[in-house]
């Protein structure tokens, strides 16, 4: 990842098929050029089918590994485990339902 991909992703990355993503506050945490890999935290405020999968496509990059750590105003709790999940609350819901038609 380098800074011109932060700023493609500032802009609004603009898929294949036209479809243009609202722009997305990507954060280079650790990057490795003997590898290629880097860890970035990325904030995006829409949610398109494989979204962010794609956005790094049309970047060139691709996704190995993906946590999604929040959703809305929830956040995952820090010792959360993959395939794991609990019931939401009804106040959890109800912190939901403006994000849902």
């Amino acid at each position: 990842m380098t800074n011109e991909d932060i700023y493609h992703f500032q802009a609004g990355i603009v898929f294949s098929d036209g479809t243009r993503c609202q722009a997305a506050d990507l954060k280079i945490l650790y990057s490795d050029y003997k590898t290629g890999h880097s860890l970035i935290h990325l904030t995006i405020w829409e949610g398109k089918f494989h979204q962010v999968k794609k956005m790094f496509l049309a970047r060139g990059k691709k996704v190995i590994t993906l946590r999604r750590i929040a959703m809305g105003p929830l956040y995952l709790p820090k010792n959360s485990q993959p395939g794991k999940y609990h019931p939401l609350t009804k106040t959890q819901l109800t912190l939901l339902k403006p994000y849902f038609r």
